[in-house]
């Protein structure tokens, strides 16, 4: 595993909560396939929202179902990157990715 400086910044600011962006970025470095694109892949209407080092990384693990967005109910999809993320999205995260590896 190859931890990058975004990986050394997310960790080393373990008094704040984690965000959804920064978990998905960092299971992904255990990712090595998927695509290498920082397009809105998902097509979801915050993309624009997700921090640009890490648009890469997110759409591998939604390419592999590992990160998956929050329908909106209104036909659309969400990322909330932004967004605190729960344990129990940590653990779901974590279990795909095992299942994908």
């Amino acid at each position: 595993l190859m931890l990058g400086d975004d990986d050394v910044e997310v960790l080393s600011n373990y008094k704040k909560p984690a965000t959804r962006e920064q978990v998905a970025c960092i299971l992904a470095a255990f990712v090595n396939t998927g695509v290498d694109t920082p397009s809105n892949i998902l097509g979801a209407i915050d993309w624009n929202n997700v921090d640009d080092r890490y648009k890469v990384r997110l759409n591998k693990l939604i390419q592999l179902e590992i990160l998956k967005g929050v329908d909106n109910g209104d036909g659309t999809i969400s990322i909330n990157p932004k967004a605190s993320i729960s344990r129990i999205e940590v653990i779901a995260m974590i279990n795909r990715l095992y299942n994908n590896i």
